[in-house]
């Protein structure tokens, strides 16, 4: 089993379009988004989303769609959306995005045609959540993250905030650096408390 790390905006590697894939050529960037998958959970991720990019997702449609029998895993290779309609808005979170959850218009119905993990060219029909997700990871395989659809002030607002929580965190870490004095919680133990 290969997990890979997560990579975490603002990676550029999050924004090249990935390349075509094959079940014989890609079967280590299968297995690997898979494990991958398996250790964090969650509805979907994608390759380029380990740093691997090839046009393979992997969604669990099980919890997406709560239908029993439905796989856990279901990998499309070079997924396309062949049609779509009634443009709705979703709340989204992503892996690659820490701390944020975005309203991002999506289409509530999907028909999608890839390639299964058996070399088959499929199709499928998503609507809800499962279309959402489905869009969203085909997004990163085109470069594009959840972030990349807010209006201009929403992405401005959004921006504004990662950089308090950066600046947040980057002075919490300063301060247990400079304190001489222990953390709260902790205390430094008295010879005669042995």
């Amino acid at each position: 089993m290969t997990f890979r790390k997560v990579l975490k905006w603002p990676s550029k590697d999050l924004n090249i379009k990935s390349t075509s894939a094959s079940v014989e050529d890609d079967d280590d960037v299968i297995k690997d988004l898979v494990d991958t998958f398996r250790v964090i959970g969650g509805y979907g991720l994608s390759a380029p989303q380990i740093g691997l990019q090839k046009r393979i997702i992997v969604v669990n449609e099980l919890a997406l769609t709560g239908i029993e029998g439905s796989p856990k895993e279901r990998v499309l290779i070079n997924p396309v959306i062949t049609s779509f309609d009634n443009l709705t808005t979703f709340e989204e979170a992503c892996f690659s995005i820490d701390r944020a959850v975005l309203e991002i218009n999506r289409y509530e119905n999907v028909n999608v045609s890839y390639d299964s993990i058996d070399g088959k060219q499929e199709e499928l029909k998503a609507n809800g959540y499962y279309a959402a997700c489905i869009q969203h990871e085909i997004d990163h395989l085109d470069g594009i993250l959840m972030i990349d659809k807010l209006s201009h002030l929403k992405k401005s607002m959004f921006l504004k905030k990662q950089r308090k929580l950066k600046l947040k965190k980057k002075r919490f870490k300063e301060s247990l650096k400079t304190k001489d004095e222990p953390r709260p919680g902790f205390r430094k133990k008295k010879q005669n408390d042995r």
